[in-house]
């Protein structure tokens, strides 16, 4: 998948995820800021053996084909009869239940994009040659500089890779390296005109 620099959107489930780990380590490690790393084998397991609100399972099981055994568990082992049962059963049963996920998984994901393309302000499109200024995202939230011009350019686009993200040469014809997506950039229109 092709990501651009200070556009975070286009990987969405992986922020998501950030997200709802960093908002956990805050809460759990509040009073231990310098091994907070030590809670994030906790945090994980908790979050793959919670229920989640889309799929209605959790991860775990969907992985596995059973709930998580913790400590405080029964270790008896389970006999042979119930054992054939179960991996009958895993056989049988989880490829269905994974089916059905992937499906309910489409389904919400559509609507997320549909609420999304709501939202979009129109989408610009640029052409090879086109004059563009760039907003540099990373001075955006800086509280340096706050008077610093946030566009910079003008630049020329120089090619369209697809999906809303272009190359950039500078009016001397050096290529940015990293490509732009189309958000960050906006029609240069110079005083003279």
């Amino acid at each position: 998948m092709m990501s651009t620099p200070y556009h975070s959107q286009t990987n969405g489930l992986v922020e998501r995820f950030n997200r709802t780990l960093i908002e956990a380590l805050a809460k759990t490690a509040t009073d231990h800021i310098r091994n907070w790393d030590q809670y994030i084998a906790p945090i994980l397991f908790a979050y793959r053996t919670n229920e989640h609100s889309v799929t209605k399972i959790s991860p775990f099981f969907l992985v596995y084909g059973r709930d998580a055994k913790l400590p405080m568990d029964s270790t008896k082992m389970e006999e042979e009869p119930i054992l054939l049962n179960h991996v009958e059963k895993q056989l049988d049963h989880l490829p269905i239940i994974r089916n059905t996920v992937q499906k309910q998984l489409q389904i919400e994901q559509q609507k997320q994009k549909d609420r999304h393309d709501k939202k979009l302000k129109r989408l610009i499109l640029y052409h090879i040659g086109d004059k563009v200024l760039y907003f540099e995202a990373a001075k955006d939230k800086t509280h340096m500089g706050k008077l610093d011009p946030k566009w910079k350019g003008p630049y020329y686009i120089h090619d369209i890779i697809g999906n809303g993200a272009y190359k950039i040469r500078q009016l001397d014809g050096r290529l940015l390296k990293a490509p732009v997506n189309g958000s960050l950039l906006k029609k240069y229109i110079s005083r003279d005109d």
